[in-house]
């Protein structure tokens, strides 16, 4: 959920900027590793595990270090540009939650967290 503030520019263009919390959960993925020894590169991939978190407790039954989190939560914020039949806009996503199974401390440290970046082109349902 998001508070967005408009700032007009023209009759159909708007600047606006967004702010709110999120919540998030892992519904699949893929990690892929590259890694380097001697000149001789290696990759791999396999499909993300999850642990079967609860989101209320720090508490992780089947925790390990191949697997994730399934919940997170945090923050948004961005930006973008209303031209009336188009809308350009950028967002930051700031993780809150260690998305490690093996960690339940949220402070301050801010390794295993999500940080996203994401640019989005739309189409309004609804004419101004």
């Amino acid at each position: 959920m998001n508070l967005v503030l408009r700032f007009p520019l023209q009759k159909t263009t708007n600047i606006f900027l967004n702010a709110g919390p999120y919540a998030a959960l892992g519904i699949g993925g893929k990690s892929k590793t590259e890694a380097k020894l001697l000149g001789v590169t290696s990759n791999s991939s396999s499909r993300i595990k999850f642990s079967n978190d609860d989101p209320f407790t720090s508490r992780q039954d089947d925790a390990a270090y191949d697997k994730l989190k399934r919940f997170d939560f945090g923050l948004n914020f961005g930006g973008g540009l209303d031209l009336g039949k188009v809308l350009l806009k950028i967002n930051y996503g700031l993780g809150l939650t260690k998305i490690n199974s093996t960690q339940g401390d949220n402070s301050a440290d801010n390794k295993n967290k999500y940080r996203t970046v994401s640019v989005s082109l739309g189409i309004p349902l609804q004419a101004h």
